[in-house]
């Protein structure tokens, strides 16, 4: 249990690095929760206004939907 915690709370932390923050978005949208991944990269692009560019290929026209 210790450790689903430990992983649970890394989760909540959102990463600083452009590399980890696009991963973040990629993470969410893959599970299937739009909104906190078109939250996510509002986080992004608020701190990277180049942070679509880091997006897989796969996530840039959804990427373009969300203002």
């Amino acid at each position: 249990q210790a450790t689903a915690a430990k992983a649970a709370a890394r989760d909540d932390v959102a990463p600083t690095d452009a590399a980890g923050r696009a991963a973040r978005v990629a993470t969410l949208y893959a599970a299937g929760d739009i909104a906190s991944a078109a939250e996510a990269l509002r986080e992004f692009r608020a701190v990277d206004p180049d942070a679509d560019t880091y997006l897989p290929e796969s996530l840039r026209d959804w990427a373009r939907t969300v203002e």
